[in-house]
């Protein structure tokens, strides 16, 4: 996507002409947003992750990686035991921390590393024994790197650091730090539903509703006495998208309220439901 720039565009000019003030440049001018596409935030989230060299992986101000402006998560995918019954336990990194720069500088860096969105704590690693691989794309549960934690200064450690590492949540790592906001893709070009109701969408309304109690979600007015006035809303638009956290049970009158709803002001039923609230 190509960005204005704002330099040569002609209404801004004029308008910066008329106030008289001076165009000074305080950052520089972006070419092009790195966008991460439909597939790579489906890696990204998945166990598989993306195969990255480390060195090209972005680090943001604060010295935490990020892929193409999302945080994101790194760690070795081939893991040496020291003995053939224990399990792999390289700890997963979100900064290019003390325990990285130590490897480099031992000559035992693996530059090849998995950069992940994955949040539950389980990662996908090949157990190495002296060179070779024992078992391959094992599932472990990995800690997260305290030299990170401690470089990163993470709610403040190392102040009540046993407390932070064992409660390292990489769902609100994710929340606190990410430096765009944005929500992530549900659907690709191939996935992509029509926006039209679903067959099951009477049945889905009575239940969600019901389960409100027949109250409308924004003014709290009760409904179960005429039914009609209370609708089913997707706040995203798109009616096929029945998951709970996009529906809201809406009146009549506040549902014309919403976004690209304001024909509904029009309707004999906002008229009516405006003379039973009254009523």
């Amino acid at each position: 996507m190509k960005l204005l720039d704002f330099r040569y565009f002609d209404p801004f000019n004029s308008l910066r002409n008329k106030m008289g003030a001076d165009l000074i440049n305080t950052v520089p001018i972006v070419d092009s947003w790195k966008e991460i596409s439909t597939k790579e935030w489906e890696k990204l989230k998945s166990p598989i992750g993306i195969i990255k060299d480390i060195a090209s992986i972005d680090i943001d101000e604060n010295g935490l990686f990020e892929y193409k402006g999302r945080k994101v998560l790194v760690y070795i995918r081939d893991q040496h035991v020291q003995n053939i019954e224990d399990k792999p336990s390289n700890k997963f990194h979100f900064t290019q921390c003390q325990t990285l720069n130590m490897m480099k500088k031992k000559k035992k860096f693996n530059s090849r590393y998995v950069v992940t969105r994955n949040t539950n704590g389980i990662f996908i690693v090949n157990k190495m024994y002296f060179g070779d691989v024992i078992e391959k794309e094992m599932e472990v549960r990995l800690d997260v790197c305290k030299h990170c934690l401690q470089k990163s200064k993470f709610k403040g450690y190392p102040i009540n650091k046993y407390e932070i590492f064992k409660s390292f949540n990489i769902s609100e790592y994710f929340e606190e730090h990410d430096s765009l906001l944005e929500t992530e893709p549900i659907f690709n070009e191939r996935t992509m539903p029509l926006n039209e109701y679903s067959e099951n969408q009477k049945k889905l309304s009575d239940i969600y509703r019901k389960n409100r109690n027949w109250k409308c979600e924004k003014c709290k007015y009760n409904f179960e006495k005429s039914k009609k006035f209370l609708h089913l809303h997707h706040l995203n638009g798109n009616k096929s998208d029945n998951r709970q956290e996009n529906l809201k049970a809406l009146c009549v009158l506040c549902h014309s309220e919403e976004p690209q709803h304001g024909h509904l002001k029009y309707s004999k039923d906002w008229h009516e439901c405006k003379r039973f609230i009254n009523s």
